[in-house]
């Protein structure tokens, strides 16, 4: 059995891949004998090496350009759909329309419906329609409703009119009914070889030992987050949250975040900003063979890909830290800082012997340029790091009681202005993002995705326009929406042309009021039932539109054994048939006839 490699032997494949694509561990052919550890020139981590005292940091030169990756006078230029674009192409409407119809055309012809299901009204969505689609659903992060269908409301008090305008509301209820991303019939189910937890997101497919890459919509824009945008010389890792409380077998629970039940995502994010530059999905426990170094070192390694020898410094909490993998960091042009849990291995006995008395003491040791600091603060917390020292900085506060600044750490100081950026992305999503229910967990990730895209092109465009007057994230979005839909044509899109406009008959009108050859029948019942009574629809509606608010309330117009044989409705044989096929408001026509009927007789 093939033996796993040691830290320097992932340590180089990490170095030599740099790509994007989601790590699935290492084939047989990687696990290559270990190294010569006596080779010249090359520095190897030992946990005997720690002297008390701090040291003099080696210096890390950033090589690195921040900002966009595109021509910076090109977006300048760019309105807020348009730099949107870059994120979410036409391709990928286009992706997520054909995955769509082929979703909705074999649950069609399979499904069993009801006579009156919404699904009848189905017809093929356009990639116009979805991008309609998708700026609804940012709309709808800003305009808060209980319900999804209470976007449609005519009620005064919480009506949202913009929403009828673009779309009918069961024209929005297909849209998400169907929404799809990967097509059902290549899945691979779980406990078979070759299942990926995130086949739904259209991420990879497996055939084998080959994993091809099946290139959607969520593929697309965490690969974008990496490429359109360099972030400054300051990251910090850490997890971010998509809420979900249903039943997932991947499903977290984190008690430090305000949304405790999710699905957990690893981040890097631009600590200055908030950008997000690498998003990773947790989705359990991997059976893909890890270093000794263990499951955390591989993971940042991983995400880190694409920013090694470039002079970033990281900044993570105590559940990456390690002094191995600050070594590793190190040694391939990565500074790192953060919190460090004293039973890592590599911490020094030392350390963990030494006892805290006052507040503020410190105690640093240093391992060539590795320092590891114990500080006590409210509590005892080790810092660990290659870039930082244990001098004291001001931190920009000042005590009331002596009136003098207060200073901590270096160390401290830096990890609590960049150790943020991960909440700060998090923060400013959770603003704006489309909440609805559903039974299905990664529509929640692919919108709460779509939401990360739009805070990460709003980032993009402030730092294009900083000669320009600031715009706030929920005026970008405004402008996003509104232009978004004005970039499509209404014929293109099946929700626009399928709105009603008021002097216009609808098609039920043009073939009821043609009835010619239209004829009552008796309603034939089903299973036990062999007499159907139903509320007509003439006389029922009509005269519950007369019903009082408070007034008692009885059983309003009849019912009927009768239905037209062409129209399927039923029907009062007399007078609500013929009223029915010869008027366009055949209510307004019942009740002046009811009115004519219960007029005294002179």
């Amino acid at each position: 059995m093939a033996r796993l490699p040691d830290h320097q032997e992932f340590l180089e494949l990490f170095l030599d891949n740099d790509s994007d694509e989601e790590f699935m561990g290492f084939d047989e052919e990687d696990l290559v004998g270990n190294p010569d550890n006596d080779e010249e020139g090359v520095m190897h981590f030992s946990t005997d090496n720690w002297e008390e005292g701090d040291r003099v940091p080696a210096e890390l030169r950033f090589t690195g350009e921040p900002g966009p990756t595109v021509d910076r006078d090109e977006l300048r230029r760019k309105t807020p759909a348009e730099m949107f674009d870059l994120f979410i192409t036409e391709d990928d409407y286009k992706s997520i329309a054909e995955e769509t119809n082929r979703y909705a055309a074999n649950y069609l012809a399979t499904a069993q419906l009801k006579e009156h299901s919404r699904f009848r009204s189905w017809v093929q969505t356009t990639w116009q329609e979805m991008k309609v689609f998708v700026a609804m659903t940012i709309a709808m992060g800003m305009v808060v409703q209980l319900d999804f269908s209470e976007y449609w409301t005519t009620d005064e008090v919480t009506e949202t009119p913009f929403f009828r305008k673009i779309m009918t509301r069961d024209r929005a209820y297909l849209l998400m009914s169907f929404f799809h991303l990967a097509n059902n019939q290549n899945i691979i189910r779980r406990g078979l070889p070759g299942h990926n937890p995130l086949f739904k997101l259209g991420t990879l497919s497996s055939m084998g030992k080959i994993w091809l890459p099946h290139a959607t919509l969520y593929t697309n824009l965490i690969t974008r987050f990496a490429t359109l945008y360099t972030p400054h010389r300051e990251l910090s890792l850490d997890e971010g949250m998509v809420p979900w409380r249903g039943h997932l077998s991947f499903r977290v629970y984190n008690p430090d975040k305000p949304k405790k039940y999710g699905i957990k995502a690893y981040m890097v994010c631009d600590a200055t900003n908030g950008y997000c530059a690498k998003f990773k999905l947790y989705t359990g426990k991997s059976t893909t063979p890890v270093s000794t170094n263990g499951a955390t070192y591989d993971l940042v390694m991983h995400m880190l890909g694409g920013y090694f020898g470039q002079g970033y410094v990281l900044y993570m909490d105590n559940y990456y830290s390690s002094p191995i993998l600050y070594w590793d960091l190190w040694l391939s042009g990565v500074g790192a800082s953060g919190t460090l849990r004293a039973n890592r291995k590599g911490v020094p006995q030392v350390v963990k012997d030494k006892k805290m008395k006052e507040k503020g003491e410190t105690f640093t040791v240093h391992n060539a340029n590795m320092m590891l600091m114990k500080y006590n603060d409210r509590k005892v917390v080790h810092l660990l790091s290659t870039v930082d020292t244990s001098a004291q900085k001001a931190t920009g506060k000042t005590d009331p009681r002596t009136n003098t600044p207060i200073t901590k750490p270096e160390v401290v100081v830096n990890y609590n202005s960049h150790m943020g950026g991960v909440d700060r992305s998090d923060q400013m999503v959770s603003y704006a993002t489309f909440n609805f229910r559903t039974l299905k967990w990664w529509k929640r990730v692919i919108f709460h995705v779509i939401s990360l895209s739009v805070l990460n092109s709003y980032l993009m465009y402030k730092d294009c326009t900083r000669d320009q007057p600031p715009l706030l994230h929920r005026q970008f979005r405004k402008k996003l929406v509104q232009s978004m839909i004005k970039s499509v044509r209404p014929e293109d899109v099946p929700g626009m042309n399928g709105r009603k406009r008021a002097g216009r008959p609808s098609a039920d009108n043009i073939i009821r009021l043609q009835a010619r050859g239209h004829m009552p029948e008796k309603i034939v019942g089903t299973g036990r039932k062999d007499r159907i009574a139903r509320a007509c629809v003439v006389c029922e509606p009509a005269e519950r539109s007369r019903v009082q608010p408070g007034q008692k309330r009885k059983r309003c117009g009849r019912e009927s054994t009768y239905q037209c044989d062409t129209c399927r409705q039923t029907l009062c044989v007399t007078p609500c048939f013929k009223i029915y096929h010869s008027f366009t408001d055949y209510q307004k026509k019942y009740l002046e006839w009811k009115d004519a009927q219960e007029a005294p007789q002179e």
